[in-house]
């Protein structure tokens, strides 16, 4: 949401929301996670780790699909707080699956490739949403 918050036709598309609502927009997404990371544990322990990884990738992707196709600031707050659950399943989940197959020897290498891929994505986003903010905003 970084560079397109601020992007007019976003803000145009949304009625122009105020700044204590953007800051909800944004907030929304890591209540949501905050929220999966909490609830994941009984459900892998449920279902187990390999369908609750598929289970988060499902729910961020509906999340994803919700946002986009977003055109009022409901849609867009519920599909916030749905990716984030998602990303909660799986920011909790992975990192718990790949200790437990990995070989004790590779088990450090595995969970800092796992956060150095998490961040590479996470800068990645932002280099796009500033790309898009600059092709848009033209």
């Amino acid at each position: 949401m970084g560079g397109i918050i601020d992007l007019d036709e976003f803000r145009a598309s949304f009625h122009h929301p105020s700044h204590e609502m953007v800051g909800i927009i944004v907030a929304l997404f890591e209540i949501g996670a905050a929220v999966g990371a909490m609830i994941t544990g009984r459900i892998a322990d449920t279902i187990g780790r390999i369908k609750t990884i598929l289970a988060g990738c499902l729910i961020l992707c509906v999340g994803a699909i919700m946002q986009a196709a977003a055109h009022e600031l409901v849609t867009m707050n519920i599909g916030r707080v749905v990716a984030g659950v998602g990303i909660g399943f799986l920011m909790t989940t992975l990192p718990l699956l790949q200790s437990e197959v990995a070989p004790s020897h590779h088990r450090g290498k595995s969970q800092a490739t796992h956060w150095v891929i998490s961040i590479i994505g996470l800068a990645l986003a932002y280099v796009m949403g500033y790309v898009s903010s600059i092709l848009i905003g033209s």
